[in-house]
């Protein structure tokens, strides 16, 4: 049978760090920041203009616009000084860039598929921008896939032009013949 030990007194001293801390910070922006999001519809200048001049709205504040008729609809933006040190809203981000999708069946011939999507289905943009694309793509298969496409304006559409081999029993071999591939085209700009 085991000993059992009882004490009757236990002390328990804690040492550490001082009791309080000072931090002093002397570099970066002093005063009042802005912490608001705001909503309206429309343009937050007018949309605020009551709040503004009532210095409610601070330096570093946002705002989302939610008017669905404005052309900014869905804009995010900050409340900052501009060159001329003066306070402005300025757009930083669509929250819900507009957004393309589709299955679409198309023919690949030794391994070669283009694929036309008008912009005006995408984007209400007059000279869209390349860059301001995002594509995914993906071909329904029951085997392997290596795929590749460019993406190019060609007048009043967005081409893809596909690359694509398929792999079956070790060998790869151009794709060939009818498939559906899925496609989502999201404009930012």
């Amino acid at each position: 049978m085991a000993d059992l030990t009882f004490i009757d007194n236990v002390q328990v001293s804690v040492t550490g760090g001082p009791s309080t801390l000072a931090v002093s910070v002397d570099q970066g922006a002093t005063g009042t920041r802005g912490s608001r999001i705001w909503a309206g519809e429309g343009n937050p200048a007018t949309v605020l203009s009551t709040q503004i001049a009532a210095k409610e709205v601070l330096l570093n504040d946002y705002y989302v616009n939610t008017r669905t008729s404005d052309s900014f609809y869905s804009w995010f933006y900050v409340y900052q000084l501009n060159v001329g040190n003066v306070p402005t809203w300025t757009p930083l981000i669509k929250l819900n860039p507009t957004q393309y999708s589709s299955i679409v069946t198309t023919t690949f011939t030794l391994g070669a598929a283009t694929i036309l999507i008008p912009l005006s289905s995408i984007t209400s943009a007059t000279s869209p921008n390349l860059a301001n694309f995002i594509i995914t793509q993906a071909i329904e298969s029951s085997v392997p896939l290596a795929v590749g496409f460019v993406p190019t304006i060609n007048g009043t559409n967005l081409q893809l032009t596909f690359s694509a081999a398929k792999y079956i029993s070790s060998t790869w071999s151009t794709l060939t013949g009818s498939q559906k591939v899925h496609i989502t085209v999201a404009y930012t700009g």
